[in-house]
């Protein structure tokens, strides 16, 4: 059956149909209402309502358009759809729009005028009740093949109005019973062309600001990671668990507030002292992974410079290099930049008055005397004889290698009160 309704053109406002309801009426009230048998052993296709606009007006095209205008307290619906028997797919809403060039296609376009007393203003809502093998509250498939950018949600918060409120790009609040794991967002990616990023910030103006923001306070006792990488050893490229690049002055490329833990597995690692330590300490391992500060114990080498036999200095009081007493020395083997502390001691016997030892060093450019007779030197008496010994005193004696000699004279030209016999000699250096 057909039943046509013919609108000629017309300068004053047509319309197909048209209904007026009085303000006296009180039982529910339809502008249009259809009702479908839907048993016909022929299965027909059933539209409730279906518009057709065809021609080329320029002006705006609705084919559904909506105004109400109440003022009442109820609940205001533009569309309602009950879909509740039959096997089929169900669909709330289907747009098939074809999008000329040049122009703009939205699926769905909501425009909320909001005041500020408003309790929300939302541009979506899903509600899910039941339980399905999957439910996805925006489900987005890009299926097109031109070189065009696609985004799954696109946000732009513009707002003029400088209020004290949070804003959010997505926002989810798990608080459920389900066992399975939850994710907050979660990326897969393989395509093997262009650089893939999971999170991407790109940040100009604001105050602080914080890339990745973890505040966990949960009581349960599961093992809680901020972050959280795992790279396959198979996978190709240099693998970089974290990368910053961070240069400016007083800032930090990373900053740990509690325990670090270094290493390739539990078993293999160290773990670096909470604390900084008091001056001079160095850190040290206990071959278990434990990390502790501990006092410098710097590495002493001895150099012998004379150990061949007795050697009396009783020449008086010129100043000489003491025969046979040399020997050489590298100094940035002990410090790359040559900075060392060296010590004279000398083993004697048969010590008469005041005798004076220094050591004299040339490095082929220029003479310096590092140890000098006035380095805190001591005279210990041992069974035969006795020790002398020097201070321990820095010398920054750079990178040439030294010729070192012991260098000595008695206190007066009188070998019967001022003598000495020499047994043996070495210089005792430790990095500064």
């Amino acid at each position: 059956m057909r039943c046509d309704t013919r609108c000629h053109g017309s300068s004053f406002d047509e319309r197909g149909v048209y209904n007026n309801f009085e303000q006296s009426d009180s039982a529910i009230r339809y502008g249009l209402y259809n009702s479908f048998d839907s048993s016909n052993s022929l299965s027909p296709t059933d539209y409730g309502v279906f518009t057709s606009m065809t021609g080329d007006s320029g002006q705006n095209q609705y084919g559904i358009f909506q105004f109400i205008g109440n003022s009442g307290t109820g609940t205001h619906y533009g569309i309602v759809n009950q879909m509740q028997a039959g096997g089929g797919f169900k669909f709330g809403l289907v747009n098939e729009i074809s999008v000329p060039d040049g122009t703009e296609g939205k699926g769905i376009h909501n425009l909320l005028s909001a005041s500020s007393s408003s309790v929300s203003a939302i541009g979506s809502h899903n509600e899910f009740n039941g339980a399905a093998t999957e439910i996805t509250g925006v489900k987005n498939e890009f299926l097109g093949s031109e070189g065009l950018m696609t985004k799954g949600i696109d946000n732009d918060f513009s707002g003029t109005i400088a209020t004290g409120a949070n804003n959010y790009g997505a926002y989810s609040v798990f608080n459920n019973l389900a066992m399975g794991n939850q994710y907050g967002s979660y990326n897969q990616f393989t395509s093997s062309s262009g650089v893939m990023y999971g999170v991407s910030n790109v940040v100009n103006g604001g105050q602080d600001f914080y890339g990745l923001d973890n505040n966990v306070t949960s009581p349960n006792d599961g093992n809680k990671y901020g972050v959280n990488n795992y790279f396959d050893p198979t996978a190709g490229g240099v693998h970089y668990g974290i990368y910053s690049d961070v240069r400016k002055s007083n800032s930090f490329s990373g900053y740990f507030l509690g325990r670090v833990s270094i290493g390739t597995d539990a078993t293999d690692n160290y773990i670096l002292p909470e604390s900084r330590g008091t001056d001079g300490q160095i850190m040290q391992t206990d071959a278990a992974g434990v990390v502790t500060w501990e006092d410098n114990i710097n590495p002493v080498s001895s150099i012998p410079i004379y150990s061949s036999g007795n050697y009396d200095m009783n020449h008086g009081t010129s100043g000489i290099d003491l025969n046979t007493m040399d020997s050489s020395i590298e100094p940035s083997i002990y410090n790359a930049s040559g900075n060392i502390q060296i010590k004279l001691v000398i083993r004697y016997t048969n010590a008469l008055g005041t005798n004076n030892f220094q050591i004299r060093a040339h490095d082929g450019l220029a003479e310096s005397f590092p140890i000098t007779n006035a380095s805190g030197w001591t005279f210990a008496a041992t069974q035969n004889g006795g020790v002398a010994t020097s201070d321990w005193v820095n010398w920054s004696a750079g990178t040439n290698a030294h010729e070192i000699h012991v260098f000595g004279w008695n206190n007066t030209n009188n070998p019967a009160s001022d003598s000495i016999t020499i047994n043996n000699a070495y210089l005792l250096v430790r990095s500064q």
